[in-house]
């Protein structure tokens, strides 16, 4: 839709929309604008439907700053993207290291769970990967890898209960499935085409190293 199509659909059904759920439609805006996804397992069921049944008020509200909205009914969860990207993900090298490694053991055992199943791992697995793939040679530096699962547990890709996940090896990490949005086929060959650019030319990240 274009922008007056958008300001029309958003002037129309935000009048009809009572105080109570004008605040609400204010409040689930400004948590996708934050974490650019919502999933429905982590949030009251009431505020999932809602998205639902105002999804094309929302679909036009995001349109108009050119944020494209969108619900994944299969899997439960509300995302945002631009035009350019498929999420609003700014990363460093390891973050990246980190972030593909975790959609990797996403498929890997996304076949042994049901839809309706979380899809969990092991800190242990996420560090083998990281390993594995020579991301890293020894384990990972806990200044490193903390405030990365911080950051996407804040964008609802992924939770945990640990207090310090570095601590236990058998500390389980629940994937969600928005990680499907956040990394696309698309993506996946182009971070892998980052790592090899940076194998080549012997290049540190120097924001990675940081401690």
């Amino acid at each position: 839709m274009n922008r007056s199509e958008a300001l029309a659909i958003v002037q129309k059904q935000y009048a009809e929309l009572s105080d109570m759920n004008r605040d609400r439609f204010a409040e689930l805006a400004n948590n996708l604008l934050q974490t650019n996804y919502f999933v429905e397992k982590k949030v009251n069921v009431e505020e999932f439907r809602f998205l639902i049944a105002n999804a094309t008020l929302f679909s036009a509200y995001f349109s108009l700053i050119d944020i494209d909205f969108g619900i994944d009914q299969a899997h439960r969860y509300a995302y945002l993207k631009n035009a350019q990207k498929h999420s609003k993900l700014s990363l460093n090298l390891i973050e990246s290291q980190v972030l593909l490694s975790l959609r990797y053991l996403y498929q890997m055992k996304f076949s042994e769970v049901t839809l309706s199943d979380d899809v969990a791992i092991y800190y242990s697995d996420l560090n083998n990967e990281l390993k594995r793939t020579g991301a890293i040679k020894d384990n990972i530096k806990k200044g490193d890898i903390k405030p990365i699962l911080r950051k996407y547990r804040d964008y609802n890709l992924i939770d945990y209960i640990a207090n310090d996940i570095t601590e236990n090896s058998d500390a389980r990490i629940t994937i969600y499935p928005t990680i499907l949005t956040a990394v696309k086929y698309d993506d996946i060959q182009e971070l892998l085409a980052k790592y090899e650019s940076y194998k080549k030319s012997g290049r540190e990240d120097e924001e990675a190293d940081e401690d």
